[in-house]
This record gives structure tokens, C-alpha cells and sequence, in this order.
């Protein structure tokens, strides 16, 4: 089941998983939006209920010819609780492609409860969080043993790859209004930062290992990263901070003030409306790069770069890869990062390429 097909994201997982020769159910709330979804993409099955209606959530969720729920309706913090309530109530899989630190968060805590019913909860199955998440995971695998305490995530973007759909900005700009804003992982807990004031510290810049022909300027950012590489590492002492490229904020601030517009096609510039995501074209030609850097109290670290396609690209090969691990028989029960869960295994079906970088500056470590 998709359930949130009608969104930009969960549109895409549907048309490629369909196209693949998947056997899925495309659902959302709204009847007149699914149906319509059904038929433009050949699905023969579909089906339109609120996430509220426990008995249609146990009427689809339970029947027995589903066996994983891939949740695409956002904010996820609205929504995440009955789905998988739900997956939990019927045994089945559960994965979704939330960036949102408190959801991630709070599916961990049915982590026990997942594992004893034989259910695995998977939730930032989509760009944010896989590449980083696996990045992480190579890193400290050359890291394993040593005292850590320290990781640095870098993100930038070409101006493609930059681009935000409707409901990725709404996520953002809900967390703009809920007053948490960024927050990174401090010594093992979940700590708000000033952003300002770190600038005043440090003003990182990275080449991203030549991709760029000079260094630019990174800084601080809300990730997912801060709940899923802590989730991913299982080290208490670790601290993750998260930095975004200053050029890929400009690009995701002029599509947070640009309405997003059904039935727009392309992207004018000029134009007072914009594409409710990025179109194929954009997809095809956006690229992400990621660089993580890992330091230990004795002065060792180590630091990788992984590239990648565009962000909603990765996210529907990534959410496609995992539902063929379930279907294959791979579902590592309970709470799962993308890492945790499959680890390098991930590379491949989405596209991307990790290189080592010359190893991190110690200074920088704490």
C-alpha cells in the first residue's frame, strides 16, 4: 500500500513501482484524487479513507495480501501515529519518507514492541535520510572501536537537485513555526542550537573533494540526520552536526516564496507560480553530494564523500529498494534506520558513489 499517493512523492513511488511490475495499492484521502491517481497510472487497485477511520485503516492495512505500508502523507508528524498503529495491529511492514527528527524519534520508542510482533518500523526511507544515513554508516564502520565524538555532515546541491516539492515545503516551514529550529545531536542528546552563534565559532567551507572548483560556504541546518546517524552509530557519546550549503539555501528560499501550483508544468523564471515539485527533466539532471567526517578523542578521523541523484529521485529508488528487500523476505524486525537496516546495500539501486577523502582536521573534533 502507498498510502499519500496523491503527493508529489508518493506519486512518483507509485508510477516507478507500477512500471517496475510491482503489485501495489495506490491510497489517499481524498476519493475523486485517487481515483483519478488509479487510472492515469494503470493501477487496478486503489483506495480513498482517513487516516482517523480505524476501521478502513484495519480493513486495508489488514488485509492479507499487504505486506508492507509505504507512508507518503505529510506532515508526518500529523500522521505517522495511526499508520503505524496500524502496521503494528496487522503485523505488517512499515516504512515512510519523513525527515522529521520528532517522528523518527518517536517510531524509535516502538522499537521493542515492532521487534516482539515480528514488524520492522523504517521510517526517512527517502532522500533525506538514505545517502546520509549510509554515508554515515561506511564512515564509522572505519571509525568502529574508536572513542568518538564527533560527526560533521556536509550537504550541497546543484541548483536541480536544490529544489523542494509543496509538501517538503510545508514540512519546513511547519518546523519554521513550531519555534524548535535547528537542533543537533549533543553528546548523545537532542540539543537546540543558535545558529548565529555557531557561525561566530566556525564558519565551515568544503570543496565537497572537488566536486566545486573552489570551497564553499556550508552552514548550519535542521537534518534528519541528528536522530537516524545517532540511531544508525548506537555510540552515546557521539555529537552530529549538520551543515547545508549557503547556495542551496537561496535556491530552497525562493521556492519557499514561490507558490506551488497544480497543473504547472516547467519552471519559468520570473514566474509567480512553480511546479508543485521538480519536473522529470529537473530530476534527471539535479545531483546531490554529501561529505561526512569522523573524529575520535585520540586524534583519528576519517572523511568520505558520497554522490548521488537528485533528492526525489534517490527517494523513490531508495523506498523501491527497500520494498523488494521486504517482498523478498528481508525485514529486519523492529526500529530500523535505512542504514541499520541495509546498510551498503542501498548503494547501488539508488545510484550512488562513495569515495574516500583525505582524513578530517583533528582541531575540528571538539
Amino acid at each position: 500500500v502507498v498510502y499519500g499517493a496523491t503527493g508529489y512523492s508518493g506519486e512518483l513511488i507509485a508510477r516507478h513501482g507500477l512500471a517496475e511490475g510491482m503489485r501495489l495499492k495506490v491510497a489517499g484521502r481524498s476519493e475523486d484524487k485517487v481515483k483519478a491517481l488509479a487510472e492515469r497510472l494503470g493501477a487496478a487497485d486503489w483506495a480513498a479513507f482517513d487516516l482517523a477511520d480505524e476501521e478502513a485503516l484495519d480493513r486495508h492495512v489488514g488485509d492479507e495480501a499487504v505486506k508492507i505500508v509505504v507512508h507518503c502523507a505529510g506532515p508526518f508528524i500529523k500522521t505517522y501515529k495511526p499508520m503505524v498503529e496500524a502496521c503494528l495491529r496487522h503485523g505488517k511492514h512499515y516504512i515512510d519518507i519523513d525527515g522529521e527528527i520528532d517522528v523518527i524519534e518517536g517510531i524509535a520508542k516502538r522499537g521493542k514492541e515492532a521487534k516482539g510482533k515480528g514488524v520492522m518500523l523504517l521510517p526517512a526511507s527517502g532522500f533525506d535520510v538514505v545517502p546520509s544515513d549510509v554515508l554515515i554508516h561506511y564512515v564509522h564502520k572505519k571509525m568502529e572501536g574508536e572513542p568518538l565524538t564527533k560527526c560533521h555532515v556536509f550537504f550541497a546541491y546543484n541548483e536541480a537537485g536544490s529544489l523542494v516539492s509543496r509538501g517538503t515545503a510545508n514540512v519546513m516551514k511547519g518546523s519554521m513555526m513550531s519555534g524548535k529550529g535547528i537542533q543537533w545531536r549533543m553528546y548523545g542528546r537532542l540539543e537546540p542550537i543558535e545558529p548565529a552563534r555557531m557561525e561566530m565559532l566556525w564558519r565551515p567551507k568544503s570543496d565537497f573533494g572537488g566536486v566545486f572548483d573552489e570551497p564553499v560556504d556550508v552552514g548550519p541546518a535542521a537534518m534528519a540526520d541528528v536522530a537516524t546517524g545517532f540511531h544508525t552509530v548506537k555510540d552515546p557519546r557521539l555529537s552530529i552536526e549538520t551543515y547545508v550549503s549557503t547556495k542551496t539555501k537561496a535556491v530552497v528560499a525562493k521556492c519557499l516564496t514561490t507558490k506551488f501550483e497544480d497543473g504547472v508544468n516547467e519552471r519559468k523564471d520570473g514566474e509567480k507560480v512553480q511546479p508543485i515539485g521538480p519536473t522529470d527533466a529537473e530530476n534527471e539532471v539535479g545531483e546531490a553530494y554529501i561529505q561526512v567526517a569522523m573524529y575520535a578523542s585520540n586524534r583519528r578521523s576519517e572523511k568520505a564523500l558520497l554522490t548521488c541523484p537528485a533528492p526525489y529521485k534517490v527517494t523513490y529508488l531508495a523506498a523501491l529498494a527497500i520494498v523488494r528487500f521486504v517482498l523478498e523476505g528481508d525485514a529486519p524486525p523492529g526500529f530500523h534506520t535505512p542504514a541499520s537496516a541495509y546498510g551498503l546495500r542501498l548503494v547501488e539501486p539508488c545510484g550512488m558513489v562513495i569515495r574516500d577523502l583525505e582524513s578530517a582536521d583533528p582541531s575540528r573534533s571538539h
